[in-house]
């Protein structure tokens, strides 16, 4: 059997989502360690979502995380042996078939269950396979959150959240075709970040910066392309939009800048807008435009 598992380990390492481990664990603990009851539950928010379970027993397929057997497997990290459900406290049985319950954590991701019908059915044997089963299913299902940790930073802004410089290069190379014309830019730079940061402080300015990102986010439609391109600086990709509806979007921005509250200063930003119209038109000239166009606004605030 340790020798199966660890067969069902190696396949887990070339794993590259989170369902294919669920589908290795329920895989392992049937065929290898006869588990014929079972209900791998995985954390969502504040909850225990049962993601695969055995159909031939009912099972909780939504659970506060911290309530029941598995809860308390969660919240401990301790594997939990009930050899009688009746007499378990903490149990919460989805069926009156449940006489006894293996729990074993898998780290912070959720808890394996397996019941049986017969009371004083699981041996420590049992617990220890299920563990290295799970221990193995923890190492794949942390890679897989690392990786995907990685390939995040590696196209989005860590401070904001939108995408980066790099994703928006890469974007514009796809979508820089005649089927998307016109294609507009905004160009946006936050007024007096730097008044703001020695005023008050770097933490204080990046909140006033990200409350301004998601701002703008939120202002523009849903298949705009929102990017930081740097320090104070953010663009706006807008496909299959000409120069009048960018302004009108600008507006829009500025509309929801000025309802801001919540800091010492109004939120500033100054835009410039420009459009590629033709092919012909080089796309770096159209960004350049519109970033010379929110410099001359900003200018012009500064009179």
């Amino acid at each position: 059997k340790i020798r199966s598992l660890h067969d069902i380990a190696f396949k887990m390492e070339s794993c590259t989502e989170e369902e294919e481990v669920y589908d290795l664990i329920v895989k392992a603990a049937t065929e290898i360690l006869s588990f014929d009851y079972y209900s791998l539950d995985i954390v969502e928010g504040d909850y225990l979502i049962a993601k695969r379970n055995s159909n031939n027993i009912e099972v909780n397929t939504r659970v506060p995380k911290y309530e029941g057997i598995a809860g308390k497997t969660l919240k401990t990290g301790k594997t939990i042996i009930v050899d009688d459900v009746s007499k378990e406290i903490d149990a919460i049985p989805s069926s009156s078939k449940i006489k006894a319950v293996l729990s074993v954590p898998i780290g912070d991701f959720g808890v394996f269950q397996t019941v049986t019908v017969e009371s004083g059915s699981f041996k420590r044997d049992d617990a220890e396979l299920a563990e290295l089963l799970m221990l193995h299913a923890l190492g794949a299902l942390e890679r897989i959150k690392k990786t995907r940790e990685i390939q995040f930073l590696a196209f989005h802004d860590s401070l904001t959240g939108l995408y980066n410089r790099t994703f928006f290069d890469e974007e514009v190379s796809r979508v820089n075709t005649s089927r998307n014309l016109p294609i507009s830019v905004i160009f946006a730079d936050v007024n007096g970040l730097k008044d703001l940061n020695d005023r008050f402080g770097h933490f204080y300015g990046d909140d006033y910066l990200k409350t301004i990102s998601r701002t703008i986010k939120e202002s523009c439609r849903h298949e705009d392309l929102v990017v930081r391109w740097g320090g104070d600086e953010f663009v706006v990709l807008l496909l299959r939009t000409d120069t009048e509806m960018a302004e009108e979007i600008v507006s829009r921005i500025e509309k929801n800048l000025s309802k801001i509250d919540c800091f010492a200063v109004e939120a500033s930003v100054s835009f410039g807008v420009a459009t590629k119209r033709d092919m012909l038109t080089d796309f770096h000239d159209v960004l350049r435009n519109a970033e010379l166009a929110m410099y001359s606004k900003k200018r012009e605030l500064r009179r």
